[in-house]
């Protein structure tokens, strides 16, 4: 069974719910869930008939990606000129001329390649072995594109005390885009899950996370929305909850402005599913009865694992063997207590009381919730994501 995350006790969500609601009451072996039927509409959203890999990685870094970092990159140069003119004869400022979208590949590609081909320092690239870096760009103007390399206009970026300076403003239309392509590209089918990734930064920022069974351990935390084969639809970057930028109240209904910070975030992450016959799976840091509460009543189950302070006393204090569930429901809410190597506790409001028998590679039997079943199957597209990109750092 899949284990949790230990940031789950992050500090990002200071409520602690104690559920000592009466109205629970001992379910049933047959309780079925009111399963909504799906009305989405999954799928690609281009014609790809035909399509090579380029055509699909231009489905992301399209036109406008490359005009943003030239249009940038050569304002940020310009900036710089306006402000320095005293250069020795031999500098290699006195080459500079504005980039293109053509170079601008080369560059980009030749950062990607970096990730692949190690080399104790960069300038070690422009050596004979191999020669690919020094036949694509000249090592002076590589240096002078990261020099100037940008996303932003650095003129108009608010003052550092501004209430309304954004901490991702040098990455924010980078962030845009890619929010934008992602989610226009696919759409996805019924089973989707939100959980956190984090990518690895080492440098100081304030909202720098440490969360130690990651496999990078410190970095920038994003909360991911994805189908189980790990298509990244869409996500948040967590710059702190103290940032006004990404005040999740400005990006909830009113009725959800008094939840948790962690099930604000899952419902931003999903209004664009609600209504449709989703089905969301989600860990115990995110879950709790209000939220699955309100997901049913906008047509969307929702399946989780849960803390102990979550679910009512009564499934907290009933006394069960090991390899035997229980299982409490108030309204569409179903409640679960699944004694395995430790305690499991699981939310649900898409999945019913009855349990399943599993083989392990050993031909040992084992009868589990199907919620537990279901939350296995379904949950693992962040860490398809982080498996997939972990072999290909970008060293720029």
């Amino acid at each position: 069974m899949q284990d949790l995350d230990a940031d789950d006790d992050d500090a990002v969500d200071t409520i602690d719910i104690e559920m000592v609601n009466t109205e629970w009451l001992e379910a049933d072996p047959y309780f079925t869930p009111q399963v909504h039927d799906f009305e989405g509409d999954g799928g690609i959203k281009f014609d790809d008939t035909d399509f090579t890999e380029v055509d699909y990685v231009a489905q992301f870094l399209n036109e406008d990606f490359w005009n943003l970092l030239v249009i940038e990159s050569n304002r940020k140069a310009k900036q710089f000129f306006d402000t320095h003119q005293d250069f020795s004869r031999r500098s290699i400022f006195l080459s500079w001329s504005d980039t293109n979208t053509e170079e601008m590949k080369k560059f980009i590609g030749l950062i990607l390649l970096q990730g692949l081909v190690k080399k104790p320092h960069w300038r070690m690239y422009w050596s004979k072995d191999p020669p690919t870096f020094a036949a694509i760009l000249d090592r002076n103007r590589y240096e002078l594109l990261m020099k100037f390399f940008h996303f932003s206009d650095n003129s108009a970026e608010p003052p550092r005390n501004s209430f309304q300076r954004d901490r991702l403003y040098k990455i924010r239309p980078l962030v845009d885009h890619f929010s934008r392509t992602f989610s226009g590209a696919f759409t996805p089918f019924q089973n989707i899950c939100i959980d956190e990734s984090l990518l690895l930064f080492k440098g100081r920022i304030i909202f720098r996370q440490y969360i130690p069974l990651k496999r990078a351990r410190f970095g920038i935390k994003l909360f991911c929305l994805t189908d189980k084969n790990g298509y990244l639809h869409s996500f948040r970057v967590y710059s702190g909850k103290d940032d006004p930028i990404t005040n999740l109240n400005d990006s909830v209904p009113q009725e959800c402005r008094d939840m948790s910070i962690t099930s604000k975030t899952t419902v931003a992450l999903m209004r664009s599913f609600l209504n449709k016959g989703y089905h969301l799976y989600v860990g115990n840091w995110y879950s709790s009865v209000p939220l699955l509460e309100y997901f049913h009543s906008k047509k969307t189950m929702c399946t989780s694992t849960a803390k102990a302070n979550r679910v009512p006393k009564q499934l907290k204090s009933h006394k069960i063997a090991k390899g035997e569930t229980v299982a409490f429901s108030k309204g569409p809410v179903l409640a679960q207590k699944f004694e395995d190597k430790r305690t499991v506790y699981m939310l649900t409001t898409g999945n019913g009381a009855d349990t399943v028998t599993k083989t392990k590679p050993g031909g040992q039997r084992r009868t589990i919730p199907k919620s537990v079943d279901e939350y296995n199957k379904n949950m693992g597209g962040v860490d398809r994501i982080d498996q997939l990109i972990e072999p290909y750092e970008c060293n720029a």
